[in-house]
């Protein structure tokens, strides 16, 4: 009684779309979707969401552990990008992660050795390039002096437009 059409409709609709067409294909999409089941709860638990994850976001986590073909190691690596941010922000981790698949790293150790990389290029990239370190933003102009002749006349005009304007 717990079948209705529609939901069998549904299934078969997405077993179509996925190619399964044996059980020993079925049997290995059910093991990915428990998968994905048990890394969506690690993530809500990491990122201590009080709430579920939205639909949108959860095709992201599938899309990680299903297309990308993910563990919760890798992703786990996303999620501590996140660190300092007030509110963790999927789209972002989901970026970090299609990022890495385009780059085609699949297991944990080519993920860290590029976060390694992508960090020493950006802290000595001005070092490599022979070009001169940032120029810090407090203190780095001259400034100005001025002698007392400078606050008379400036005083002289702020009186003067008062006077003109009370007329």
């Amino acid at each position: 009684n717990g079948l209705s059409k529609n939901y069998i409709i549904s299934v078969a609709e997405d077993w179509q779309r996925r190619n399964i067409k044996d059980h020993f294909e079925l049997e290995k999409y059910l093991n990915e979707v428990k998968k994905y089941k048990d890394i969506r709860g690690m993530i809500v638990k990491k990122l201590n969401l009080n709430r579920n994850l939205t639909q949108y976001e959860e095709e992201y986590v599938k899309k990680w552990v299903m297309d990308y073909g993910y563990g919760f190691d890798i992703i786990e690596l996303a999620l501590r990008k996140t660190t300092g941010k007030t509110n963790p922000n999927i789209n972002y981790i989901h970026k970090i992660i299609t990022d890495w698949n385009k780059k085609n790293l699949r297991t944990k150790e080519e993920v860290e050795a590029d976060i390694a990389k992508f960090a020493s290029v950006n802290t000595s990239a001005a070092d490599k390039k022979g070009r001169k370190a940032a120029v810090p933003q407090k203190g780095n102009f001259d400034q100005r002096e001025y002698d007392d002749q400078f606050f008379d006349s400036l005083y002289d005009n702020t009186a003067k437009s008062k006077f003109d304007a009370d007329k």
